[in-house]
């Protein structure tokens, strides 16, 4: 095609520019930016088929004995194997631009690229942030509890002012009543109502959230609060099944299925560990924590925590403190090559423990009464295609918005997390 010095930029021609624009290393750099466990999780991006088995050894045979004639007779105890299989989930945040703008870009692609990536940019650190948040938690999606009946008002105060991390203006919200369920874990049950409430602004420092709209009746303390569309119904799972799902609280029914797996048989070797470090200072819980994984036959390399603990080891571990184990070191994680070198990550503390060093990174998306002492090479984030990534099974990426002047950007997710050795990895209680 001739070049034509007035023509105007349309959307094959701004589709390229995108396409251009938002290549693979510059997607990730928005997605892990200050998302260290995002960032640092390893990562296998072709994960299609209807599910993916994640096999594991929980035990091995038992035909042993000093008598020849017993060690026979105990055959049957043959090596104890099981396999989770991995689902898909979904997850989406959409970008629309209105029509003007291309027009306000006439003849000059590279104008109309800048002038739309602030909002392609937002929408996938939107939707990356919210993958931080749901690799450490359950699945259910919660993002936060009600401290108190928030009567007739417009305002709601959270339960944990810390969890005001996991909200944005904007954000459309719907309640669910807890109940409390046969191993006296609380649970989200039924919402309140489906119609959802839009927070208008927070204050982050004391937790109290202001929205517009009508919220439902009956919505109480203690409620659990969720992004409209992640929650419909009692036992909904439809998020990441994040740390918290493969090692849960230490209260629930492992003979629960998870991932077509009972846990029961080995609670540690398939269902993580546990440990209460709530009378212990931080790094006391870590390498207490770390000398019971250990034990298990793991080598834990990475302890994630929220930035008010992290703090506090910070503090324990300062030249009137610091034991001769312990050093701060810095470290980084590369984008282009994922290794923990390069210019660009996330610095930490770094505690000797008893199966090798233990890097210790803060993280804004960690539970603020938990600390994760994982063994990194058992997690892995499993997505079709990359996590997120701009949709265009079409080959578009620009696709028009039929019943307006605007064009959208769809960006999505589909995969899930899965760990091939529970049992290496630590759950620790801090309060």
């Amino acid at each position: 095609m001739a070049f034509t010095p007035d023509a105007a930029l349309n959307m094959d021609s701004f589709n390229a520019a995108l396409k251009e624009h938002y290549h693979g290393l510059r997607i990730k750099d928005l997605v892990y930016k200050n998302n260290p466990l995002l960032a640092l999780m390893p990562k296998y991006e072709r994960f299609g088929g209807k599910y993916m088995p994640v096999p594991l050894k929980y035990g091995n045979p038992q035909g042993r004995s000093a008598a020849f004639d017993k060690a026979q007779g105990n055959t049957s105890a043959t090596t104890s194997l099981d396999a989770f299989q991995i689902s898909h989930v979904r997850d989406y945040c959409i970008a629309r631009i209105d029509a003007l703008t291309i027009d306000a870009a006439r003849g000059d692609a590279d104008a109309f690229v800048r002038a739309a990536t602030i909002e392609i940019d937002s929408a996938i650190s939107s939707l990356s942030n919210t993958i931080a948040f749901d690799i450490y938690r359950n699945g259910s999606g919660a993002r936060g509890r009600l401290s108190a009946d928030p009567g007739s008002g417009q305002t709601f105060t959270l339960a944990t002012t810390a969890d005001v991390v996991n909200f944005e203006v904007g954000m459309s919200l719907v309640f669910a009543d807890p109940f409390t369920d046969s191993d006296t874990i609380v649970k989200p049950n039924a919402l309140r109502s489906a119609t959802p409430v839009v927070i208008s602004g927070i204050n982050r420092d004391t937790g109290v959230v202001t929205f517009t709209g009508s919220i439902a009746a009956g919505v109480d303390s203690g409620d659990f609060v969720f992004v409209e569309g992640d929650y419909t119904a009692q036992g909904d799972t439809l998020k990441l099944d994040g740390l918290e799902a493969w090692v849960p609280q230490p209260l629930i029914d492992l003979s629960t299925s998870f991932n077509n797996v009972t846990r029961n048989a080995d609670a540690t070797r398939l269902g993580g560990q546990r440990f209460d470090g709530s009378s212990s200072t931080v790094r006391e819980s870590i390498l207490d924590a770390a000398a019971r994984v250990a034990r298990e036959g793991g080598s834990p390399d990475h302890c994630f925590m929220s930035f008010e603990n992290y703090v506090a080891l910070e503090k324990e571990l300062m030249p009137s403190n610091a034991a001769s184990n312990t050093a701060v070191t810095a470290f980084s994680y590369d984008v282009k090559t994922g290794a923990t070198t390069g210019t660009y990550g996330f610095t930490g503390l770094q505690v000797q423990g008893p199966a090798g060093p233990i890097k210790v990174v803060a993280d804004k998306n960690c539970q603020s009464d938990l600390a994760w002492l994982l063994q990194m090479d058992t997690w892995t984030l499993n997505s079709a295609g990359s996590a997120p990534k701009i949709l265009d099974h079409d080959g578009n990426r620009l696709l028009r918005v039929s019943d307006n002047d605007q064009i959208e950007i769809r960006i999505g997710f589909y995969g899930n997390v899965s760990c091939s050795a529970p049992g290496w990895n630590c759950r620790i209680a801090l309060s």
